[in-house]
């Protein structure tokens, strides 16, 4: 029965359990749908929005959510959600609101001790999981390759355990779905290496020191702290230069192949490509005044960019240009 203890009993038969969870009240919870019924909630994203209105009946808001589906070995699908309230409340009233409105039974737990510990049970997974919008940033660095498939080899030697029935209430209980419920003995903790950390650099577009910060608060607010340890036991410096390795190493190919084209080729690729922002196409108006004002034809300046461009400088093959932005044009042609 001690596995039992993980989830919140509702059911009738547990009036006593569930009379001492009403006592209590938290601002954390794992919602568990089991054999949901997909003519009532199709996908996750229904499913969610519905628990999130059974929240909000009062004060009480609901800050995010993030919800998966997941198939057990008995068919059927499963929903799991986490909810995080503005401040403590009991389920009782999203419970009530569920089933007087779709005759939905769902089950509650508040063993996690915070949002990111139960974000990591919903997402262990299933990796087309939902999150409400603006969701902290929780994802785990990519992992490499390899490590999926040492996994993969590695599951297929595990024994499987047969599932168990509990006799309280008509829900089926197996040992992997109370993974992440029950905390590990002895365990030490994994702390992040600097390549994860680049990698969560490059997926999420993270170019300076103050945003790679800002991420590690968002993720501390929510129990998540790896990242903030990371930084604190490194200097700034450190950490800088590391950002300007991640990005020198993921934009290296594009500088190569850049490099690896003639002028000719890259002046071609910038007339397809899409106007810079704002420019609306007015720049072929704007350089043919410009040729005017100064006595050119469209056909003869063309050419003679063309002769240099092909033929590179030489006598004769000297253009002189003057403005505001040649030097970021220069100093763009230097870097490849």
């Amino acid at each position: 029965m001690e596995l039992l203890m993980e989830y919140d009993s509702d059911s009738d038969s547990g009036e006593a359990n569930t009379q001492e969870l009403q006592n209590g009240s938290r601002s954390v919870y794992l919602i568990t749908y089991s054999q949901a019924d997909k003519a009532v909630f199709p996908t996750r994203k229904d499913f969610a929005l519905e628990v999130e209105k059974s929240f909000s009946t009062g004060k009480v808001k609901v800050v995010q959510w993030c919800c998966s589906e997941e198939e057990h070995r008995n068919k059927g699908k499963h929903y799991h959600i986490v909810v995080k309230l503005t401040q403590n409340q009991r389920w009782l009233t999203s419970k009530r609101f569920l089933m007087e409105n779709y005759g939905v039974s769902v089950h509650y737990s508040s063993a996690h001790h915070d949002y990111y510990s139960a974000w990591r049970y919903v997402t262990k997974s299933d990796k087309d999981f939902v999150q409400s919008e603006n969701h902290p940033r929780l994802r785990e660095a990519p992992k490499p390759k390899t490590t999926n498939a040492s996994r993969a080899r590695c599951s297929k030697r595990k024994v499987k355990r047969p599932a168990r029935y509990s006799s309280a209430q008509d829900t089926l209980l197996e040992d992997e779905d109370e993974e992440g419920e029950r905390p590990t003995a002895r365990k030490r903790k994994k702390r992040l290496t600097a390549f994860e950390v680049s990698q969560i650099m490059v997926e999420g577009n993270i170019k300076n020191l103050i945003e790679l910060q800002a991420l590690a608060f968002e993720q501390k607010e929510e129990g998540k702290t790896d990242l903030a340890e990371f930084l604190v036991n490194r200097n700034s410096r450190a950490v800088a230069d590391m950002m300007q390795s991640t990005w020198e190493i993921e934009e290296a190919k594009a500088k190569l192949e850049r490099a690896k084209k003639t002028r000719m080729e890259l002046l071609q690729e910038a007339r397809r490509s899409e106007c810079a922002q704002g420019c609306n196409g007015d720049w072929l108006s704007c350089a043919e005044e410009i040729l005017h004002n100064n006595g050119l034809s469209v056909e003869y300046f063309g050419e003679v960019v063309r002769d240099l461009l092909s033929k590179g400088r030489g006598k004769f093959r000297n253009i002189m240009l003057t403005g505001i932005n040649i030097y970021r044009t220069i100093q763009n042609e230097k870097n490849g």
